[in-house]
């Protein structure tokens, strides 16, 4: 019999060890033995049954001939469930008889599927990712279809236009000659048909030629020599501007830096990145700095620009299509709500050359489809901007005590905002719901001084190495709106005071500066 005493002895001391290890050690001893029905004395058949004395010989040539670890792996097998003797009555012995065993086909399926769990929150959050950057081509795609519905309603209004003058001129020359005052009539007719056609074919001309153009792609900046063009050429303006009212509750002034080296300088040529004071700051490794809110690092990433860590750069976007990374990092030195929070573009002058209307009223909202929170005001006369929430707009936030953030030279940073309390508790609140939940319900949550924030900001849009906006069927150049003016990468309260700022330049800027 397979010898059943009423209890059964417990091993001198608990074995224990690594879950996943053994895990994967009673899968492959799972394997290798043999399963049989076997049957006792008492006539009874134990299916599907192994010997112990089989599990310890397989154990000890698993662990190089040691019979005393191999006896406490067996136990920790047994400990955690995955398998038993036959009646429930011992341990795995060395030498104890002829004893059954059965393995617990439940818990080792209950235990690869906790291991797999990690795995598949992973793989869940990499989707995530995925389903993201399929929203935004989507979006590209819906932008497309807007473009050409526009199109397609100019030529039909050409159409109904040219249909309606060429009726009226038929009108004119179905007219007899007879008389003075028919042949008055005529020529009085074919003038107004002519001035109706002109104001008609004019207008949807322009229309067309407005859209036709607008679709095309612009010539590009080049010219060979022209840093011979003298500093003049190379330097802004040495002038400082305010730019006030960060919507309609802020009316403190940011200050706009608009004097840099010349091009020859720049290390990162055709970009320059800085703050209001230093000189170039580093591109693709890490840089600290500290401002009166917030004190940390930051990281910037250009696809297709020199960088001081090109080959992480390199596996960065390799097999991504973003171009631009910026990954903030670092404390608090106040409590702000996150609703007083904002991050965006402002601008001392008007913009120039934007695009018609109807086309920047499409981009506007394509850019609050992706961040629904922003305030798109470009056509503005005066200091021009676009804002939206810092927290709904970032593609990643991180929240973590101070020692167990992650290293935001890793290429992915993964999300973690349970620390904002209510429901984001759960920990399972994604990027995308996140960013609509806090565009509607940040009312009452706070940045603390206690925790460290990860912000990473990354797009495909913003083409930075050529400084144009690629909305899919059209590159937009920024310089040639942007009037000298640098984009920002930038966090700033209400009431004006910046968490972060810093200034991407581009040598376009400046050429559209001096007007060549």
């Amino acid at each position: 019999m397979p010898r059943s005493p009423t209890s059964r002895s417990r091993p001198s001391s608990p074995p224990s060890s690594e879950p996943s290890v053994l895990h994967a050690l009673a899968l492959k001893m799972r394997s290798s033995l043999p399963l049989k029905d076997r049957i006792w004395l008492d006539l009874k058949i134990y299916r599907k049954s192994f010997l112990g004395s089989d599990a310890i010989a397989w154990l000890t040539s698993e662990l190089n001939g040691d019979v005393d670890a191999a006896l406490e792996k067996g136990n920790a097998l047994i400990e955690m469930g995955y398998c038993y003797h036959v009646c429930r009555a011992h341990y795995f012995e060395v030498g104890g008889g002829t004893l059954y065993y059965y393995w617990n086909e439940d818990v080792l399926r209950a235990k690869g599927t906790s291991e797999e769990m990690v795995k598949m929150k992973k793989r869940v959050e990499r989707v995530e990712d995925e389903r993201e950057e399929m929203e935004r081509s989507v979006n590209e795609a819906l932008f497309r279809v807007v473009v050409l519905e526009e199109r397609l309603r100019v030529l039909e209004n050409l159409v109904v236009a040219g249909s309606i003058v060429v009726v009226g001129l038929i009108g004119v020359l179905s007219l007899g000659l007879n008389g003075e005052e028919t042949l008055k009539r005529k020529v009085l007719m074919i003038f107004f048909g002519a001035g109706v056609s002109y104001a008609i074919y004019g207008k949807m001309g322009r229309d067309v030629a407005s859209i036709g153009g607008e679709l095309e792609t612009s010539e590009s900046y080049g010219g060979e020599g022209s840093a011979e063009r003298g500093e003049d050429f190379l330097v802004a303006k040495a002038m400082r501007r305010k730019v006030t009212g960060i919507f309609k509750a802020v009316e403190a002034p940011i200050e706009q830096r608009e004097v840099v080296p010349a091009v020859e300088t720049w290390p990162h040529r055709p970009i320059f990145i800085c703050d209001d004071r230093s000189g170039s700051l580093p591109l693709g490794v890490p840089f600290e700095f500290e401002t009166e809110l917030f004190k940390g690092k930051c990281l910037i990433r250009i696809r297709g620009v020199k960088s001081d860590d090109e080959e992480s750069d390199a596996k960065y976007f390799e097999g991504r299509q973003r171009r631009f990374q910026a990954i903030v990092q670092g404390q608090f030195k106040e409590d702000i709500p996150l609703t007083d929070l904002l991050t965006g573009h402002a601008f001392a002058r008007p913009l120039k050359n934007l695009p018609p209307k109807w086309l920047l009223g499409v981009a506007e909202r394509l850019i609050k489809r992706l961040a629904p929170s922003t305030v798109v005001e470009l056509r503005k006369k005066v200091n021009p901007r676009a804002f939206s929430l810092l927290g709904a707009t970032s593609q990643v936030l991180r929240i973590d005590q101070p020692g167990q953030e992650p290293d935001i030279r890793h290429h992915d940073i993964e999300e973690e905002n349970s620390c904002l309390g209510g429901k984001f508790s759960s920990g399972k609140v994604t990027s995308m719901r996140r960013k609509k939940r806090l565009t509607s319900h940040s009312k009452g949550l706070s940045y603390d001084t206690k925790s460290v924030y990860t912000f990473d900001f990354y797009q495909h849009l913003l083409d930075a190495s050529q400084y144009e906006l690629d909305l899919g069927v059209k590159r937009v150049k920024l310089a040639n709106a942007l009037d000298g003016q640098p984009l920002q990468i930038l966090a700033v309260t209400r009431d004006g005071r910046e968490a972060w700022k810093f200034q991407l330049w581009h040598e376009a800027l400046l050429r559209s500066e001096t007007g060549q």
